[in-house]
């Protein structure tokens, strides 16, 4: 990675939301985008190893379910100040 790249992880179980936001971000050069098929809370506490080693976490969110609420709430807690998190949202 060079300076000037940056890294954004897509975490969602829906590969439609996935693609929506690797065709919002297909025109930026210096941007990779990784992607995690999956959940938080499906991750089982390893969310913050993969969220962490990027400058940008998009994830959808459902305010619905207590587990992905709590999993996502555990991951924040122990934020480093160089990632930021992005959630989306239809509730």
């Amino acid at each position: 990675m060079n300076s000037s790249e940056k890294n954004i992880l897509v975490v969602s179980s829906d590969p439609k939301f996935t693609q929506n936001i690797r065709n919002v971000l297909a025109d930026e050069d210096d941007t990779k985008v990784n992607e995690e098929a999956t959940t938080f809370a499906a991750m089982n506490g390893k969310g913050a190893g993969l969220a962490f080693q990027n400058d940008l976490v998009i994830f959808y969110a459902d305010p619905e379910d207590a587990g992905e609420v709590s999993a996502i709430a555990e991951l924040l807690a122990d934020r480093k100040e160089h990632t930021a998190f992005m959630a989306i949202t239809d509730g």
